[in-house]
């Protein structure tokens, strides 16, 4: 069997953005760069864990402890904070 090099997660998740494929759900500690970069929100990663208790945040699932969050649902959920596009203040 020949031998194999050991990749970190770290490694794995970086071939796979520069292969130009993105993954489908993200972990807490990764979802502020995502919806800053995305979507131009700042929300912190406690922020979230707030809304995951309280609610009002977007849908996650969780795997054991770990909490993810599928990428179309912080979208959705952007969009949503977002609100529509205006062109000017006095619209409702």
């Amino acid at each position: 069997m020949p031998d194999v090099p050991h990749r970190n997660a770290n490694e794995a998740n970086q071939e796979l953005f520069d292969c130009g494929a993105e993954k489908p759900r993200l972990r807490r500690t990764e979802v502020p760069a995502y919806l800053a970069r995305r979507h131009g929100l700042i929300v912190a990663r406690s922020t979230l864990a707030k809304l995951a208790s309280a609610g009002g945040g977007p849908r996650f699932q969780k795997v054991g402890r770990m909490v993810l969050y599928p990428l179309i649902e912080l979208d959705q959920w952007s969009e949503e904070k977002l609100g529509p596009l205006k062109r000017n203040t006095s619209e409702h």
